[in-house]
């Protein structure tokens, strides 16, 4: 197995630019991080997601796929919460309000 590992030390500009290459070597490698993208959709709202374009224009093509994964999210705390006997706890959160378009 590969790994990339990045190291982002000093203000916030360089973990910027470690998040944008990585964003770039998948996509030059043809590998899609809209799971990734569905967690920021998720967390974030989609109202977040398109300060992303001007810096990541091709986000705005993994848009229908994260927002599949935003709401797949949800099911998978349900599932952890069933099988750790404890749906109070990863079910909390299940409902709330989403910023998604």
């Amino acid at each position: 197995m590969n790994y990339i590992t990045y190291l982002a030390h000093g203000n916030i500009g360089y973990v910027n630019e470690c998040r944008f290459s990585l964003l770039k070597f998948l996509q030059v490698y043809n590998l899609y991080p809209p799971a990734d993208l569905g967690v920021i959709i998720y967390n974030y709202g989609e109202s977040f997601l398109d300060r992303f374009y001007r810096v990541y224009p091709e986000a705005e093509d993994y848009v229908k796929r994260a927002r599949f994964y935003a709401g797949a999210h949800e099911v998978r705390w349900l599932q952890t919460g069933i099988e750790r006997n404890n749906p109070w706890w990863f079910a909390v959160h299940v409902g709330s309000a989403k910023d998604i378009k």
